[in-house]
């Protein structure tokens, strides 16, 4: 659709086989996404034409034949050659890479809601590895050398995403009777509370450029509302707070404008 709401079109149509997490490559001319279509349990992966034309099954290369691709949440790399995803057999916990050119698949690390550095060098992600009992963030090279080096020592830290200016982690913190938004900053290695009132819920935004820090959640009357933060350079300052669109195609449709508009009030 456009910016503005219009020319909704519906890209792929199957009555049988569902089709989600969409993810668009850097130059806007593809889009990754999961399929049961396949007829895996979990999905597998496919590209598209921005128009929902020539839909294309992942495949990688094994020995002298290829296989389908079994995964979910694509992530396409900054370049647009690779693509990140939750590889998925029995369950969905193994990171990997597909290499569109080569179809060669690459086994990252055992961890959950990958997110990219906007050069693609680095993945941040969640993982339970020292202690089962708590997940926290790990950062650790794309291209596999060296280990995972454990960011936050809390536990329950969830969902980060990598802001576009390379100078926030967003994450979400989820405790036993609160729920919370952080900020790791990245030069400092410090943490931060994001100061906010609601009760979280999903997985931080960022705008395009990195400017803005949308949040969603619910108020203390449990209103669904929708949060902006300016990032001013020197830590995050709230703008305002305004009602949840509400509706998928609602809520899709003010995201995409907010994402692409980052003027708003400072």
């Amino acid at each position: 659709m456009n910016i503005d709401g219009s020319e909704f079109n519906q890209l792929t149509d199957n009555s049988t086989y569902e089709a989600y997490f969409p993810s668009w490559s850097p130059d806007g001319s593809q889009i990754a996404y999961s399929s049961s279509l396949c007829g895996y349990q979990h999905g597998c992966l496919y590209v598209m034409n921005e128009d929902g034309s020539n839909a294309q099954v992942l495949k990688y290369a094994y020995y002298d034949t290829s296989l389908v691709l079994n995964g979910i949440k694509p992530l396409w790399s900054p370049e647009g050659n690779k693509i990140l995803f939750n590889a998925c057999a029995y369950s969905c916990g193994g990171m990997s890479t597909i290499d569109l050119k080569t179809n060669e698949w690459i086994f990252i690390d055992w961890g959950r809601s990958p997110s990219l550095s906007p050069h693609g060098k680095y993945i941040v992600f969640s993982s339970r590895r020292e202690d089962r009992s708590r997940e926290d963030l790990y950062v650790r090279n794309a291209n596999r050398n060296g280990d995972a080096q454990r960011i936050t020592t809390t536990g329950m830290a969830r969902k980060p995403v990598w802001g576009p200016r390379d100078d926030y982690i967003a994450y979400t913190w989820d405790g036993d009777s609160e729920e919370a938004v952080y900020l790791y900053e990245i030069k400092t290695q410090k943490i931060l509370e994001l100061e906010t009132d609601l009760k979280f819920e999903g997985r931080p935004q960022w705008s395009k450029h990195g400017k803005l820090l949308m949040i969603t959640g619910l108020t203390e009357t449990n209103d669904k509302v929708l949060q902006f933060f300016h990032n001013t350079g020197r830590g995050m300052k709230f703008i305002k707070e305004m009602p949840h669109p509400g509706g998928d195609s609602a809520t899709w449709w003010y995201y995409i404008k907010w994402y692409y508009d980052e003027e708003g009030d400072e």
